[in-house]
């Protein structure tokens, strides 16, 4: 299309046409080209695809913008998703105001509802409060634990269990002993942990583990908590 609206503004140019119609057939042009660009620059949230109006890199909103589907967001996007900071109002009228991450509410923000207002901080979408240091999760207490990783892998209601020590990857330990808040437990060869687990959740872990030269033996502790739903890995290590 570019290609053919430049071809015909040549060929008049040639042809001598008087300098107003050339003028007007240039916006014409101008607005062609830019309708066409917005047309192709997608944005990859469902409920925001429709129209969008903005700053278009590689064929998806990347930039300021402002997309209208179902909803509506006015802010910054990248790769196509609302991206850093902006404001997302629902089909319903509520609105979110603050700080996003691929599309998602991450960071600071308000949420204003019909019912309520909520300020404070955000991970993965969910309210973890004001406190600007608020993750996902929480340890409560531990106890001869020094060295452990804990993330949240993925949407889901379950929790995977591991201990490293050295090479080898353990799915239990020496008078373990799982409590936890909700959850179906499963401890075997291949998978410790919890499945279809309800949040908040918590857990405490007991067990016995040993020093690396295997002559004294310590009774341990890991005690935490998770607030937002999701899928998570807890890897302890020796």
């Amino acid at each position: 299309m570019k290609f053919n609206l430049l071809k015909v503004f040549y060929i008049n140019i040639f042809r001598g046409n008087n300098i107003i119609d050339m003028i007007k057939y240039l916006i014409f042009i101008f607005l062609s080209l830019s309708t066409l660009s917005h047309s192709q620059c997608k944005v990859l949230v469902n409920s925001l695809q429709g129209d969008y109006e903005g700053e278009c890199k590689k064929g998806l909103a990347h930039g300021q913008g402002i997309a209208k589907g179902i909803d509506t967001y006015t802010g910054e996007f990248k790769k196509g998703y609302p991206n850093g900071k902006g404001t997302y109002v629902w089909s319903n009228g509520d609105v979110f105001e603050g700080e996003f991450q691929k599309g998602i509410k991450q960071g600071f923000g308000i949420l204003k509802t019909k019912d309520s207002t909520k300020e404070g901080y955000w991970r993965y979408g969910y309210y973890v409060g004001t406190n600007k240091g608020a993750q996902a999760y929480k340890i409560i207490n531990k106890k001869y634990v020094n060295n452990y990783t804990f993330k949240r892998i993925g949407d889901g209601n379950k929790i995977s269990i591991k201990w490293v020590k050295g090479s080898r990857v353990l799915y239990s330990m020496t008078g373990l002993n799982m409590t936890s808040s909700s959850g179906i437990e499963s401890n075997d060869m291949t998978f410790c942990g919890f499945n279809q687990i309800k949040f908040p959740f918590q857990c405490r872990l007991n067990y016995q583990n040993t020093d690396k030269a295997e002559t004294m033996t310590y009774d341990c502790i890991f005690d935490f908590e998770i607030v937002v739903p999701g899928e998570y890995e807890l890897i302890i290590k020796d």
